[in-house]
C-alpha cells in the first residue's frame, strides 16, 4: 500500500529488481548509504565492516553497487555484526552470499542476486553517507526505507506524513470494499459507488 500511496502522490520511490533474501520479515528505518564500484581493487578498499561501524541502531544500510552481481557485497559475518549492532536491515543493489547464515539470523537483507564469490579485490567502496541510486531510485542518507516480501520503497522525510495520510485513506476505503465484497456486492459497482479504483 505504501507503493500505491507514493504512486498516487507522484513520488518516485518504489525500488525495482531487489528482493528479500529472508521471507516473512519486515524492515523499516532511515538509510545509511554506501556507494561501491565493481573494479579490480586492493582488498582493503572493500570497506563493508568499516561502514557498519559508522551506522546507528535502527539504520538500514543501502549499498549502490550499480546492479553488479559478479561478486558479493554482503555476507554472514556482516549480517551477524549488523544484527548485534541493532540495525534494521540491509539493501544491496548487487549480490550477497552466505544465505543460510543470513536466514538463521532472521535479519532483513534485500538483494538483486546471490553469488558465493567474495567482493574483496573486486569491489571498491567509494563513499558513505552520500546520495546513491538503488533499484532506479535516488536514496539519500536519512530517507526512510520500508521493506517486506513485496519489495522496497523509499520515502523522503519531507513526505512521510503526506504518504501516511494517503495510506490511511486507502486502508479505510479498501476495508469498506472488502467488507462489501464479503456481503456479496460486486467490485465493479463498489468502484462506482466509492469512486475508488480497485
Amino acid at each position: 500500500m505504501l507503493s500505491d500511496a507514493l504512486d498516487r502522490l507522484g513520488i518516485h520511490g518504489t525500488i525495482v529488481g531487489i528482493r528479500p533474501v529472508v521471507e516473512n520479515i519486515r524492515m523499516a528505518g532511515p538509510a545509511f548509504t554506501i556507494k561501491e564500484e565493481a573494479r579490480e581493487a586492493d582488498p582493503m578498499d572493500f570497506r563493508v565492516i568499516e561502514a557498519l561501524e559508522h551506522t546507528n541502531p535502527g539504520d538500514v544500510m543501502v549499498f549502490d553497487v550499480g546492479g553488479y552481481i559478479g561478486a558479493s557485497t554482503w555476507g554472514g559475518i556482516a549480517t551477524l555484526s549488523a544484527k548485534v549492532r541493532g540495525l534494521a536491515g540491509t539493501v544491496v543493489d548487487g549480490a550477497v552470499r552466505d544465505i543460510a547464515e543470513i536466514r538463521t539470523c532472521r535479519f532483513p537483507v534485500f538483494a538483486k542476486a546471490v553469488i558465493p564469490l567474495t567482493g574483496k579485490g573486486r569491489i571498491k567502496t567509494l563513499s558513505m553517507g552520500k546520495p546513491v541510486i538503488c533499484g532506479g531510485v535516488e536514496v539519500k542518507a536519512g530517507h526512510f526505507i520500508v521493506g517486506d516480501d513485496n519489495g522496497l520503497v523509499v520515502i523522503p522525510p519531507a513526505h512521510i506524513h503526506e504518504v501516511l495520510r494517503e495510506v490511511k485513506e486507502m486502508e479505510d476505503k479498501e476495508g469498506k470494499i472488502e467488507r462489501a465484497i464479503e456481503r456479496g456486492e460486486l467490485p465493479s459497482k463498489l468502484e462506482k459507488k466509492l469512486k475508488y479504483r480497485i
